[in-house]
């Protein structure tokens, strides 16, 4: 069996952290991918096998390939639809209302999601043994998650809607 593995760091303006990632060809991915990519390498590795020979790559270079593609993609999708519709959402509140709304999602929202999806992610590892096998577990607990964030924005959208003719009729 043949093993590589690579050491990413990451820094931003208040932490740095370094994350090692080991691979092989019975082995998990790391775990940079976005999701449908990551998922279907786990889950079909053996068969993509030959597509990543043709492509002239290893499935390491690969990880890195798409690793970095993932962060670009995510933090542009972030800073140009995720913050400005999150924004949105005060549009109609008082001022009162905005502060403190904006104040619960940052300092209790934001790290409890973050720390709530890493903590099912450790207990799903350490308890399968691996992320090869905790993989269909994370792809089944993350349709979940997005159907649900679906549907509460969709929610939201209609209060919204509600809200802003509310305050048409007021002007």
């Amino acid at each position: 069996m043949r093993a590589a593995s690579f050491t990413a760091t990451s820094s931003t303006a208040s932490t740095t952290s370094t994350t090692s990632v080991s691979t092989s060809t019975n082995a998990s991915q790391p775990v940079s991918f976005p999701p449908g990519i990551f998922f279907g390498l786990i889950l079909f590795n053996d068969a993509l096998l030959p597509l990543i020979a043709a492509l002239g790559t290893t499935p390491l270079m690969l990880a890195v390939v798409v690793g970095a593609a993932q962060n670009v993609l995510s933090k542009s999708a972030k800073y140009s639809l995720f913050d400005p519709c999150k924004e949105m959402a005060y549009i109609p509140l008082d001022a009162e209302s905005k502060t403190k709304g904006k104040a619960a999602i940052d300092v209790i929202g934001n790290p409890l999601g973050k720390s709530g999806g890493s903590l099912i992610q450790q207990a799903l590892i350490f308890g399968l043994g691996s992320l090869a096998v905790a993989t269909p577990y994370l792809a089944a607990i993350l349709a979940v998650i997005v159907a649900v964030w679906i549907r509460s924005a969709r929610a939201l959208n209609l209060q919204f809607i509600d809200a802003m003719e509310a305050a048409g009729k007021e002007a």
